[in-house]
């Protein structure tokens, strides 16, 4: 599968809003219609029911500039936001006459050439008033009112907030699975997923949630998410598969066959300008535009070093050390994510599709893995150390065998690439000769945090290596900790 490496260009597009007209059994359809560009109006000559769909338009700014349209949607969308969507339907009959089935589509499946992208994968928020919101009004706060969106920050918590929240003024449609994340038929999809996919609701939805049957306008709300490549390009959508996002079409990844899917990029490496949502029933016609994202291309990399002189700072000269395994774990919307990798030649590691506005931690093996080697002190990082959007911090297992301090990186988003997340590591080698017993004074040892057991490498009394010893004698030494942590008493028994 095709990467794209640069940013994907944003171009104008000039989209037509459509307005259709649905008309009860046996009415037919006038002859002519009238039509604008740019705002296009098909307006029919027998009375029916109106539809527009919309979409929330975000670009960043001072102040960000926000509401609903049916045009480009802006640039600031990033993998994983929510975007929300109103579909309102004026000029209803009396006993929402026509509204026996409403379906709304989107792009699931986005083909190209000869790969395949995944572009919407959850839908929520779906829910029913009869009063279409304002320019001010994009996502609803747990309270029902509207997220404030004042500043860029606000902005970005509001097209990434993790709770499904409901409008004042609307009820929750809580539509079954059988309705939500469905081909066009109404099928459960297979891999590699058709095209587009539909949310559908029925007029005993809508009863169900306190419609009056004498209502001329409804409106319906719903949040398409923006399928994240750090979980399609690893096969993790089966995570979706538990509560909340099982209810928001996530039950889906659970089924036969999508748990092990071919991975793929997700929404940000989707060709082109735009993808659509629109409308499959009772009228039909892909009338609003799906934001494309910038790629997923956040990263957390460093080098992991050689410590000679075990003082926690990486100097001239001070190699790299090869074939040390590193860890990177966290969870993004539910989904446990946790992969390794081995340092390089030079020491260094990188992991990469990773989603900011999620906290990272990385650790490393306490010893070397390849080749096995031991002996080995943690110098760098500390507790408390900052690099960055990285601090140092405590760890523990998983996995059994790591040192006792590794980094938390908080990658907000839109930064992609957190640098320097370094790890460095001494050496305990003493060297010992005679005398048999020999105390290891604090400012002479190479093991200054008494993390491992040194290697003492003796050859008393035979002196230095090759020498001839006549007669042949063994040794024992043990390594006893003195009072400061750097100090150890060598215990040679002859």
């Amino acid at each position: 599968m095709s990467k794209l490496s640069s940013v994907l260009a944003w171009t104008a597009l000039t989209l037509i809003v459509v307005t259709f007209s649905v008309f009860g059994p046996g009415e037919a359809l006038a002859a002519d219609a009238t039509a604008r560009v740019g705002s296009q109006s098909m307006e029919m000559a027998a009375p029916g029911a109106n539809y527009t769909l919309e979409g929330y338009k975000a670009t960043e700014g001072s102040p960000p500039t926000v509401g609903w349209g049916s045009g480009n949607l802006g640039k600031a969308w990033s993998e994983g936001e929510w975007v929300p969507y109103q579909l309102i339907i004026t000029g209803i009959p009396v006993g929402l006459d026509g509204l026996d089935s409403i379906a709304v589509s989107y792009d699931f499946a986005f083909p190209h050439a000869s790969d395949i992208y995944r572009f919407v994968d959850l839908v929520r928020g779906i829910q029913v008033g009869t009063t279409a919101l304002t320019d001010s009004e994009g996502w609803p706060a747990p309270g029902g009112s509207a997220m404030p969106m004042t500043t860029n920050e606000e902005l970005q918590a509001a097209q990434n907030t993790e709770t499904e929240n409901i409008w004042t003024g609307f009820t929750d449609l809580n539509l079954p699975d059988s309705q939500i994340n469905r081909t066009l038929t109404g099928g459960l999809d297979v891999p590699p997923g058709e095209d587009r996919h539909i949310i559908r609701i029925n007029k005993a939805d809508l009863l169900a949630a306190g419609v009056d049957l004498n209502a001329s306008t409804v409106v319906i709300y719903f949040q398409l998410h923006l399928s994240r490549t750090l979980v399609w390009s690893r096969q993790l959508q089966a995570g979706y598969d538990v509560a909340p996002t099982d209810g928001w079409g996530g039950y889906l990844y659970g089924t036969d066959g999508w748990p092990t899917a071919a991975a793929m990029l997700g929404s940000g490496y989707v060709p082109g300008a735009s993808g659509h949502a629109g409308m499959e029933y009772p009228v039909s016609g892909r009338t609003v535009s799906l934001p494309i994202p910038e790629p997923s291309e956040g990263e957390v990399h460093g080098t992991k070093w050689f410590d000679l002189d075990g003082d926690g700072v990486l100097d001239p000269g001070e190699p790299g050390l090869s074939g040390w395994e590193m860890h990177l774990s966290g969870t993004v919307e539910g989904i446990d994510l946790s992969v390794s990798t081995l340092t390089d030649a030079v020491g260094y590691y990188a992991f990469a599709d990773l989603t900011g506005g999620a906290t990272w931690t990385i650790k490393e093996d306490s010893q070397r893995d390849v080749p096995v080697e031991t002996g080995y002190f943690q110098t760098y990082p500390t507790v408390g150390t900052v690099e960055g959007f990285g601090t140092g911090i405590a760890v523990g297992p998983p996995p059994a065998d790591v040192a006792a301090v590794g980094w938390e990186v908080a990658l907000p988003i839109g930064e992609t690439v957190q640098t320097n997340i370094n790890f460095g590591n001494g050496r305990i080698e003493l060297g010992i000769l005679c005398p048999d017993d020999i105390t290891i004074e604090c400012d002479e040892s190479n093991d200054p945090s008494f993390t491992g057991e040194p290697i003492v490498e003796g050859y008393c009394p035979c002196g230095e290596p090759g020498a001839v010893c006549d007669p042949v004698v063994t040794y024992v030494d043990e390594t006893v900790p003195g009072a400061c942590p750097q100090e150890y008493t060598i215990n040679r028994t002859w």
